[in-house]
C-alpha cells in the first residue's frame, strides 16, 4: 500500500503553462481540421463549426457540439462519416498539445514537479503530457499502471499519446500500458503533431463521451477506487462541471469516510470560489479543507500540502 499524498489535476493546472481551456480549444482545433483536412471538414454544418476563427466558443456549448457529433457516430452511422469522430478527437488533441504562441512554462512548474514522491498518487483530468514532460525532464520515474517505486500517474479521461489497439494490430513504437491501451512518447514532442493525422487519439470527449469512452478505459477508472487517502488530497484546478459528474462522484466516494485527525486535509486551488465551494461540498467528512487562489509560484508549497 503506498503511504503517499494524492493529487487530482484539472485544467486549471495546465492554463498557465498556455494550454487552452475548453472554452478556446474547439476554434483552435477547427481551425486545424480547416487547414490540413478541408474536404472531410466541409461536411461539417455550419452549427458544429462553431464560429470558426473565433475564440469565444463557451465550454457549454463545446459540450453541446461533442455531444452532437459522437451521438451522430453512433445513432446515425448510415449517414455519419466515422472519420469526423475521428478527426475531431485528432485535431482536438492536436489543438491541446501545441501551446498558445508566446507562451511558455513558468519556472514554479518544475519547482511543483520536484516536490513530487514516488510515492504519491496523481489523478490527471487533463489530456495533455505536460506532467509526463516535467517529471521526464527532473527524471521521477512514473507509472500509468502503479508500479513499485514510481509515481502512479492515473488519467482517467485518456491522453493525447495513448490509443487503442486491438493487441493483434499493436503497430510499432507502441507500448502497452493497460487493457489494449497503448501509449507512444514520440506524441510527447511537437514535431510529431506537424505531420497529417496518423493515430487516433485514446480521449474522453465532454458530454456524451464521458459515457462511451470509459469502457476503453475502464482499466484507469478500476485503480481509481483504490487510491490511497493517508497523507491529503491537493485539488488543482478542478471546477468539477455539469458533465464531470463520474469524477465528482469518485471523489465524493474516496473522500467520505475521511478522519479528521488533524493530520489529513484537503487543499483546493482554484480562483473562482463558486467551484472551490463545489469542490469543497464533495468533502462530507470532519477534514480540514483549505482553499487558495491560482496555482502560482506563490501556491506551490500550498499544492504540495508542504503548508500549515
Amino acid at each position: 500500500m503506498r503511504d503517499g499524498r494524492t493529487f487530482v489535476l484539472g485544467a486549471g493546472f495546465s492554463a498557465p503553462a498556455g494550454y487552452s481551456t475548453l472554452d478556446k480549444l474547439w476554434a483552435r482545433a477547427m481551425n486545424f481540421w480547416q487547414l490540413e483536412e478541408p474536404a472531410l471538414f466541409d461536411e461539417l454544418s455550419s452549427w458544429e463549426r462553431a464560429d470558426v476563427g473565433s475564440s469565444r466558443v463557451g465550454g457549454d456549448l463545446v459540450v453541446d457540439l461533442c455531444t452532437q457529433i459522437e451521438m451522430m457516430h453512433y445513432f446515425d452511422r448510415a449517414n455519419f462519416s466515422a472519420q469526423r469522430l475521428y478527426a475531431l478527437k485528432y485535431f482536438l488533441a492536436k489543438a491541446v498539445h501545441l501551446p498558445e504562441k508566446g507562451v511558455s512554462i513558468p519556472p514554479y512548474y518544475d519547482d511543483f514537479v520536484k516536490g513530487l514522491a514516488t510515492t504519491d498518487f496523481v489523478i490527471s483530468l487533463n489530456w495533455d503530457v505536460l506532467l509526463e514532460v516535467l517529471l521526464v525532464k527532473h527524471g521521477i520515474p512514473y507509472s500509468y499502471r502503479g508500479e513499485a517505486g514510481k509515481l502512479h500517474l492515473m488519467k482517467p479521461h485518456g491522453s493525447i499519446h495513448w490509443s487503442y489497439f486491438e493487441p493483434s494490430k499493436q503497430p510499432s513504437g507502441w507500448l502497452g500500458i493497460g487493457t489494449n491501451t497503448f501509449a507512444n512518447n514520440a506524441f510527447m514532442s511537437h514535431d510529431s503533431w506537424l505531420q497529417p493525422r496518423c493515430h487516433l487519439p485514446l480521449i474522453m470527449l465532454p458530454g456524451y463521451g464521458k459515457l462511451t469512452a470509459v469502457n476503453q478505459l475502464q482499466w484507469v477508472w478500476s485503480t481509481l477506487i483504490k487510491v490511497s487517502l493517508s497523507r491529503g488530497c491537493s485539488i488543482i484546478g478542478f471546477s468539477a462541471g455539469n458533465d464531470d459528474f463520474m469524477i465528482s462522484s469518485l471523489l465524493r466516494y474516496v473522500l467520505k469516510d475521511l478522519c479528521g485527525d488533524g493530520v489529513f486535509k484537503v487543499h483546493i486551488l482554484n480562483p473562482c470560489s463558486d467551484h472551490a465551494s463545489r469542490i469543497a461540498s464533495l468533502v462530507q467528512s470532519a477534514v480540514p479543507v483549505k482553499v487558495e487562489g491560482l496555482f502560482s509560484h506563490e501556491t506551490v508549497d500550498f499544492a504540495l500540502m508542504n503548508c500549515q
